[in-house]
């Protein structure tokens, strides 16, 4: 009998210890468990940083092109290189601290900049507004496609079109593959590197939206219907300031453009032409450090922003093509 109790004893206590076995090691795991999902939460919230700090470095371009645009120093913000890297600030509540209220502190956990760089969007050539003899040149298409192009968009005399034409302008340069117009080499990226839809502040009242201080051969020689070494004298005359620089530049009258001069001012400039633009789109890679173990999130912003005179900037395309590539150090 009290061998038996003992056995039994003996078991009790062998069961009692596997379960506290199997108590930690499921504590364990989920203790684990905890760990992993705080890590991946704390790499989500860095994501997010990094894309709220490139957000950050388009807001910079935006105010920065606003101030050069009033005083005429645009030019200084084309170059390849960008502008200078935005060093960015990252704050948190107070609040996450012992003993504090609910300000905003500097969060001197992380280190962040951004690296911003400015295109001229009127530097290409918009493809909602192109005649056919533009389309021909920048397409290298005949005139029956360029033709068929046109009668998928809206009139570009401002005539209204009937309801069942079903004429549209595009949202980006890659509608026009849906036109079923063009085939399907067509569009090379060497060639969509040059056109846009963007650059016209009014479609309903377009004027200015090609800057031929700013423009690639191709553009210009669509633009101005010339030879690619015409193009050239253009670009080494630059920069242009008046249609006489620009005539002893191409040696052509307005007339012989592929945009025309106006009806009521046929010996001045075309009104799809200028020498300055209100409309560039804005890339900003931001890249963002926590300290402590040097992991990095970078994040891409890509935005379109118009500057109509006398009213606040538009942004009309925005696109976050890579967010959140994270790098362990």
């Amino acid at each position: 009998m009290t061998r038996r109790g003992g056995h039994n004893r003996g078991s009790a206590l062998v069961f009692a210890l596997a379960i506290l076995g199997i108590i930690v090691t499921f504590g364990f795991a989920m203790y684990r468990f905890t760990l992993l999902e705080s890590d991946a939460l704390g790499d989500d919230i860095d994501r997010d940083r990094a894309r709220w700090d490139a957000a950050s470095g388009v807001e910079h371009a935006i105010a920065e092109l606003q101030t050069a645009i009033g005083s005429g120093q645009v030019d200084a913000l084309l170059k390849p290189e960008g502008v200078a890297p935005v060093s960015l600030g990252i704050y948190r509540l107070a609040s996450t601290l012992p003993n504090s209220d609910a300000s905003l502190i500097p969060d001197d956990r992380y280190e962040s900049s951004a690296s911003v760089t400015i295109s001229d969007e009127c530097a290409r050539m918009n493809v909602n507004l192109a005649p056919p003899a533009v389309l021909i040149s920048m397409l290298k298409i005949d005139g029956e496609k360029a033709r068929q192009v046109r009668e998928k968009l809206p009139r570009l005399d401002g005539a209204p079109a009937s309801p069942e034409e079903g004429r549209r302008w595009l949202s980006s340069v890659d509608e026009l593959s849906g036109l079923q117009v063009l085939a399907p080499d067509t569009l090379t990226p060497e060639r969509v590197k040059d056109l846009t839809v963007f650059s016209a502040l009014d479609m309903q009242n377009a004027a200015g939206y090609v800057n031929l201080n700013t423009a690639s051969s191709a553009v210009i020689e669509a633009a101005l219907g010339v030879t690619p070494e015409v193009a050239a004298k253009v670009i080494a005359a630059r920069p242009l300031n008046s249609l006489d620089a620009l005539v002893a530049a191409t040696g052509k009258d307005p007339n012989g453009f592929n945009f025309k001069p106006a009806a009521d001012n046929p010996s001045g400039l075309p009104r799809e032409l200028a020498f300055s633009s209100r409309c560039f789109r804005i890339t900003s890679t931001a890249t963002l450090t926590r300290k402590a173990t040097q992991d990095t999130n970078t994040a891409t912003v890509e935005a379109v922003v118009q500057f109509p005179e006398g009213a606040a900037p538009r942004i009309v395309y925005w696109n976050e093509p890579s967010v959140g590539a994270n790098t362990g150090k």
